[in-house]
């Protein structure tokens, strides 16, 4: 549901941009005079042309807030249609679509003209595709039917192309007719009063900003004052994206479910957030050197790309973020308390560009050429260096902590910073100081030289081939949303490292580097109490047993070590071997005896171990559905082989073929980790062709055709009405709508009923909850709730094999 909100707010913001203005079509010299002022304010005074006109309020507002424009002469031209070249320009500012990586290239569209890069920028977006003769075609006047298909994109909605409701259905296109039906069922494009859609009709300006008004005010929120937006206290929930448009501005205690966009506007001022979730991605576009703020906050992705200037980006308090891509220059400080899982320096950083890193961090990744970076003071885990980052310069200060850096290009490494453990991948290294420790990987000859401390050595230590492989291993597991378990997340088997921690209560804070090592590696934990920690076989052990873990610790299953709070412990793996989907545990005792929230460990196998034949189901999870393929050892793709077609999905007992390209797959140090743009169906097979994955010294293939045990996928529920918000409170007589992404049992029943479908089954026979059996083909149906005749209660809407959504029904 994240997604799909998000998804909407950006297609409603397309719809928009649509007819926000420019000079007049008739001539692109015209369209061009405007295209070059468009660094000039906009916005800041009222169009010439809209008095008594019908759309007057709703275009000075969007103008006022710089979203449409109009000529030279202030004049809004309600009335006229819109070129495509003005089109997207409009899109890609509206949206702010800032990239422009694809290679298509259109016959009409020189690099000359004034709208070349825009429309690239489109292209890369996705939204447009051109026609058959590879043209744009620039000047020509965008009609009604091209726009509902490029809205349908942006907002991947899905129609079906049979005869519509309009009087001209048998004049709309066949390659619109599923777009306009999709756009149209969603209320965003409406017909004529006549009956007709008037596909070949130009869309005009007027239409556009009373579609844009209507569609933006259903499904986000636009701040655009430098005040406070939010509540003082409690939090409330925010079901489509926000846009901060104003430097100054700060909000508060709010729950987003879409994405969090941070625009130019901002230029060089503050942004503050305090106490705030964003569920999707956060785009920082603006923002100066003294800050963007996150306070208390928990943040999926963040993505900052301000095109002029530096961006510092300060988490304090008890911030979360997962992962926080930066792709032009950018302060990042994490102070204490803070976790931030993956801080990634984009190859799309330009050269000479510099980033300066501050506080703790799990894991950095530089992959951008010839930058500069400075880490003055913090702890980072690892450290990787990518083969694209040549010509890289790490400069490090003495009050600096690095557990392990991985060099897989040539790279300077200044200063006194302290680096336990270096594995070098390349050839042309120079380090200021000595790591503690120094290890060869896979990719370098074994007398290689490293410049250290100003003089060529040979560092004559044995290679590893699991050197290369330096990342992060991530991803959280999910439990099957059944009775039992209700749909909810399951344990913490990677994720945010303080899931769970409650200081003061049953559950505190445990920390590991990584959650991936191989044995004879280190485990190094952090724990926020001083107490003892314990390293177990997962399987016979129960995690807050302290006796059986004594007990074990003379089996030689179990190794413990003393910790203190807040200083990095090492727990020694020798003699331990791959326990397979079960893993291994980490779990600390204080000195009240109490445990610590249970850390999930995979301990791989060493390099003189064969390449396990049938892979371990690791994880399938529900809240976003994946698939995690386990190995006993690090793996890589072989020679000559394409991951996507390398593994193979079967559904509803059709043939193997191979995945989408939607699908996402990709290789984390032992897994295969395979995430579905959409669940492919209730029962499906996952297949991975013999010989193509290998270990990473490539001496072992999985050498037979592996074909997992049939799978089931997890459904969720999309709300129709009424609208989506967390833990939903609703009156009884209210009818509940929804899709659901998949065929299914859905149960409306109480939180407290447990058990199996029998059990369900007799809560709706007694007259305490509904069932409504979704077949097959019916994932685009809308179902039914009545919630008449229920008692007061809390209750939960779910597919039998699904997630979750919480009701409370009222009088």
């Amino acid at each position: 549901m994240k997604k799909y909100v998000s998804n909407i707010l950006a297609g409603t913001m397309l719809v928009g941009s649509l007819f926000g203005g420019v000079a007049s079509a008739e001539t692109t010299k015209s369209a061009e005079s405007v295209s070059k002022s468009e660094s000039k304010a906009v916005g800041t005074s009222h169009l010439t042309d809209l008095t008594g006109h019908w759309v007057s309020e709703k275009a000075n507002l969007w103008n006022t807030r710089g979203v449409i424009q109009g000529a030279e002469n202030a004049k809004f031209e309600p009335d006229r249609g819109l070129t495509r070249a003005e089109w997207v320009t409009f899109v890609n500012r509206m949206f702010q679509y800032q990239e422009s990586k694809s290679s298509v290239v259109f016959s009409d569209v020189k690099t000359t003209d004034w709208f070349a890069k825009e429309v690239q920028v489109a292209a890369t977006a996705g939204y447009i595709n051109g026609y058959e003769d590879k043209t744009f075609k620039p000047n020509t006047l965008l009609s009604r039917e091209e726009a509902a298909v490029m809205i349908s994109r942006i907002l991947s909605l899905k129609g079906e192309n049979k005869e519509s409701a309009y009087e001209d259905d048998t004049v709309i296109s066949s390659w619109a007719r599923e777009a306009i039906g999709a756009v149209s069922k969603k209320g965003i494009i409406e017909g004529f009063q006549d009956g007709n859609f008037k596909p070949a009709k130009d869309i005009t300006r007027a239409e556009a900003v009373s579609l844009l008004d209507r569609a933006f005010n259903s499904f986000g929120t636009w701040y655009d004052e430098a005040t406070t937006y939010g509540p003082k206290t409690g939090k409330d929930t925010l079901e489509g994206s926000v846009i901060l448009n104003q430097a100054g501005a700060t909000l508060q205690n709010v729950d987003i479910a879409g994405d969090l966009i941070i625009t130019k506007a901002v230029g060089d001022g503050d942004i503050h957030l305090k106490n705030v979730t964003v569920r999707g991605k956060t785009y920082v576009y603006g923002g100066g050197e003294h800050s963007v703020h996150l306070e208390d906050s928990v943040l999926l992705t963040v993505i900052v790309n301000k095109l002029d200037g530096t961006v510092r980006l300060v988490a304090t308090g008890k911030t979360s973020v997962q992962e926080i891509t930066i792709q032009t220059s950018a302060n990042v400080e994490a102070e204490k308390g803070t976790t931030i899982n993956k801080l990634t320096l984009s190859n799309e950083l330009p050269e000479k560009s510099r980033v300066m890193i501050y506080g703790e961090f799990d894991t950095v990744n530089i992959e951008a050429k010839s930058i500069f970076v400075q880490i003055p003071t913090g702890n980072i885990n690892q450290l990787n260096v990518g083969k694209g980052a040549e010509g890289m310069i790490l400069e490090t200060s003495k009050e600096l902590s690095i557990l392990s850096l991985v060099l897989n290009a040539a790279a300077k490494v200044l200063g006194e910073g302290n680096i336990d453990r270096a594995v070098v991948n390349s050839s042309g290294i120079t380090m200021e100081q000595k790591p503690k420790n120094v290890t060869l990987g896979s990719d370098v000859p074994s007398d290689v030289k490293i410049n250290i401390g100003g003089s060529d050595k040979v560092v004559s230590v044995p290679q590893e081939s699991s050197g290369s492989s330096g990342g992060s291993s991530g991803g959280s597991s999910g439990s099957s949303g059944n009775g039992n378990s209700g749909g909810n997340n399951g344990n913490n088997n990677g994720g945010s490292k303080n899931d769970g921690a409650i200081e003061g209560g049953s559950w505190y804070y445990l920390g590991l580097a990584s959650e991936t090592v191989t044995v004879g590696e280190s485990v190094y934990v952090t724990s926020t109490r001083n107490g003892t920690v314990y390293l177990f076989k997962n399987s016979g052990f129960n995690v807050s047993d302290k006796v059986m873990l004594e007990a074990g610790i003379q089996a030689g299953l179990v190794r413990k070590e003393s910790i203190k709070s807040g200083v990095r412990t090492n727990v020694d793996t020798s003699g331990f071997y791959f326990n397979g989907q079960y893993g291994y545990g980490v779990v600390v005792f204080d000195e009240k005896e109490i445990p610590s929230y249970h850390r999930q460990l995979t301990i791989l196998d060493d390099q003189t171990k064969a390449l396990i034949s049938e892979p371990n189901i690791i994880t399938v999870g529900a809240a976003q559905q994946y698939i995690e393929f386990g190995y006993n050892r690090d793996i890589t793709l072989a020679e000559g082989k394409n991951l996507r077609t390398s593994v193979t999905v079967a559904t509803y007992n059709q043939p193997f073929v191979p995945l989408s390209a939607d699908d996402d797959v990709k290789i984390e140090r032992n897994k295969i980790i395979i995430t579905p743009k959409v669940p492919y169906g209730r029962k499906y097979k996952l297949a991975i062709a013999q010989n193509s994955i290998t270990t990473i010294d490539k001496q072992y293939f999985n050498k037979s055709y592996v074909t997992p045990y049939t799978m089931t996928s997890f459904a969720k529920i999309e709300m129709i009405s009424p609208s989506y918000t967390y833990n939903m409170k609703v009156k009884i007589g209210t009818k509940l709508r929804f899709k659901t992404e998949r065929d299914d049992t859905v149960y409306f029943v109480l939180t407290s009923t447990v058990g199996y479908p029998k059990d369900f089954d007799k809560e709706v026979s007694d007259g305490y909850g509904r069932k409504i059996i979704v077949p097959e083909n019916g994932t685009n149906e809308i179902y039914e709730v009545d919630t008449s005749s229920l008692p007061v209660g809390e209750y939960r809407l779910f597919p039998w094999e699904g997630y979750s959504l919480y009701v409370q029904l009222i009088e």
